[in-house]
């Protein structure tokens, strides 16, 4: 996804317009991880006590934490432009070619460093995909006052 932010600033030496061009390689991937959030802090809140939902809750928000990067594309600032002179302006064009990274199955480790299903370590984070959450944080099973047996 690419996005143009324009900002218009006044002061006693004129007029000025910032564009600032970004690319958001991981959109639809935050939209997705942004959802399994709420479903983990959503069935926490309503007395799903399974010890599973906070490590899950961590390793998606770690996720989604990568998957809010962007890059910017361009600046440009346009010094008390003239609007009778400007041309309309144009529908966004994306780079080319736009070759956004392969979604990776790793995780920040404790100490910084990233952490993949092959290696072994004790701060290792299994990935759960979307159905298993869906299932552990909607157990009946891990209510407040039930535990698993």
């Amino acid at each position: 996804m690419a996005f143009r932010i324009e900002q218009e600033h006044f002061d006693r030496d004129g007029f000025e317009i910032n564009l600032t061009t970004y690319y958001w390689p991981g959109a639809l991937e935050a939209y997705k991880l942004t959802s399994d959030v709420l479903v983990l802090v959503n069935a926490m809140k309503q007395g799903n006590n399974n010890p599973k939902l906070p490590k899950m809750l961590n390793q998606k928000v770690a996720e989604l934490k990568e998957a809010l990067k962007v890059t910017v594309v361009s600046r440009e600032v346009i010094t008390n432009p003239d609007y009778k002179k400007l041309p309309p302006s144009d529908p966004i064009t994306p780079i080319d070619p736009i070759n956004p990274e392969p979604l990776k199955n790793s995780i920040m480790g404790a100490n910084g460093g990233t952490l993949t299903p092959t290696e072994s370590s004790s701060n290792q984070i299994t990935v759960i995909p979307a159905d298993e959450i869906m299932k552990i944080a909607s157990d009946p099973g891990f209510l407040r006052g039930h535990t698993e047996g």
